[in-house]
């Protein structure tokens, strides 16, 4: 990107690249009107993020998502963290903002985009000087026009709230002006921030009450956007024909997801690279510090990989065909590090795609190779047979782990139990139209020769695809959304 100081300006043509890049060839109003909200918390669950419309979850989730990181697992995590408000919310918003800006990014100064309507001064502003791109179907630009007022003046959101006479709490309020897309385009502005955490977090909260107004949302994925490099997505998106935001019904790719939970705009779920008819596809490389569980896996249409499905943090993303929610807990052995019986049984996995618990006897011998079990077939021929007695030509899971990794399994604990929350910034999609935590308790089993499932949610079916003897518990009875 053209920017490499406060004072220089930023081509329209990069304006122009972004746009093409986010929404395709065309802006349709009525999704750019479903982006367009600030990040606003719930009145009902101080520390929950509200969600208008469908659309913006692939950003509000992924920031939700830190926010809990950053409530939970700090150093100065706090016992109350559900009824954190005023100033040390808007502190822990800005440092989850941060997080993910240094994220995206970690070796260059993050770049901070924000609409500009009399918010800053001119020495804060960079304003384009080239024209248009050719044959662009995008707004003029960037407008020209130098503001006055320093942002510095205005009152951070802690201090806006609705008994000031004249004032809006921002936090809360779900009105939102309309605007259009050319406006809104006008009015962009960039600012330059310092590569450390400290100073980037001073720069954000500066401008903390326009992230949290009308289209706060857009702004700051601007910003990821364009600290991240508009070329640099590109290469990492590898198909350049998909836009980040869907233009027939706004959902966020999963290129967006990603870049946003792993600072990598692949498309792909899956662990490494993967070639597939003479294509090398490049998945997840690493874990994360939040992690990634999907619908789509329980209907087979995708296989999310070991490293979102153990993040550093019992954080996840929960995904649907079409809506973002969260699942967390406090409890920090769900994502500790694999065991060998639990490798064993990744790798059993992956030669049973239809999650049966059992694989064909064929494919013994290369499931021994893979674990570095003595693999000659001599010795798995005798296996076989052991296994398979009455030769029915498969081998189960559990006489599998049984057989070679007896002493660990037995090691474990019959039973795990923990508590989970459960995040949807949804109004209509929750209990009385009050965005709130939902809590369950969770146990998981031993796995049985014969699983026998009675609860069919969207949720316990998304969260087979990790921990497939899960049983919850959802206080209330009041089983959550994914939609």
């Amino acid at each position: 990107m053209a920017v490499n100081s406060a004072s220089e300006s930023v081509a329209e043509k990069t304006l122009a690249e972004l746009i093409q890049l986010l929404w395709g060839s065309e802006i349709r109003d009525d999704v750019f009107q479903r982006w367009n909200q600030g990040f606003v918390f719930s009145e009902d669950e101080p520390t929950a993020l509200l969600q208008h419309d469908g659309g913006p979850c692939a950003v509000i989730a992924p920031v939700q998502a830190f926010l809990l990181k950053n409530l939970l697992f700090s150093t100065a995590s706090n016992e109350n963290w559900r009824q954190i408000t005023g100033p040390e919310r808007d502190r822990v918003l800005v440092q989850s903002m941060a997080d993910i800006l240094q994220l995206v990014s970690p070796n260059m100064g993050p770049i901070i985009v924000v609409y500009s309507s009399g918010l800053l001064s001119s020495a804060d502003c960079v304003v384009p000087q080239e024209g248009p791109a050719s044959g662009s179907q995008v707004p003029d630009g960037l407008s020209q026009a130098r503001e006055t007022k320093d942002a510095s003046e205005m009152p951070s959101i802690s201090r806006r709230t609705s008994s000031e006479p004249g004032t809006q709490d921002l936090s809360s309020s779900p009105k939102r002006q309309r605007f259009s897309h050319e406006s809104f385009h006008l009015k962009l502005r960039c600012i330059n921030c310092c590569k450390d955490s400290k100073g980037l977090c001073v720069e954000i909260q500066k401008y903390l009450h326009v992230f949290c107004g009308d289209h706060g949302v857009l702004q700051f994925l601007y910003s990821i956007l364009l600290t991240k490099g508009l070329e640099q997505v590109k290469r990492e998106m590898a198909d350049l024909g998909e836009a980040l935001i869907d233009p027939t019904h706004g959902h966020g790719s999963q290129s967006l997801i990603n870049l946003l939970i792993t600072g990598k705009a692949v498309p792909h779920v899956w662990d490494n690279e993967m070639e597939i008819s003479g294509l090398k596809l490049q998945g997840i490389t690493c874990k994360s510090n939040i992690g990634f569980l999907t619908l789509l896996e329980h209907f087979r249409y995708c296989e999310v990989g070991w490293h979102l499905k153990n993040p550093i943090y019992p954080i996840w993303l929960l995904g649907s065909e079409t809506h973002l929610t969260i699942l967390f807990s406090q409890d920090k052995t769900l994502v500790g590090e694999e065991s060998t019986e639990q490798f064993a049984r990744r790798m059993f996995g992956g030669f049973d795609k239809e999650g049966r618990g059992f694989i064909t006897v064929d494919s013994l011998e290369p499931l021994m190779k893979l674990l570095n079990l003595v693999s000659v077939p001599e010795y798995v021929k005798i296996v076989a047979q052991k296994l398979d007695p009455e030769q029915l030509g498969v081998i189960t899971l559990n006489s599998f782990l049984e057989e070679f990794y007896a002493n660990e399994k037995h090691r474990q604990e019959t039973v795990q139990t923990f508590t989970v929350y459960h995040y949807n910034g949804l109004p209509r999609s929750s209990p009385n139209n009050k965005v709130q935590y939902a809590e369950a308790n969770c146990a998981i089993m031993e796995m049985p020769e014969v699983q026998m499932i009675s609860d069919f949610s969207q949720i316990k079916s998304c969260l087979l695809t990790k921990w497939p003897t899960i049983e919850l518990t959802w206080k209330n009875d009041l089983i959550p959304s994914l939609n």
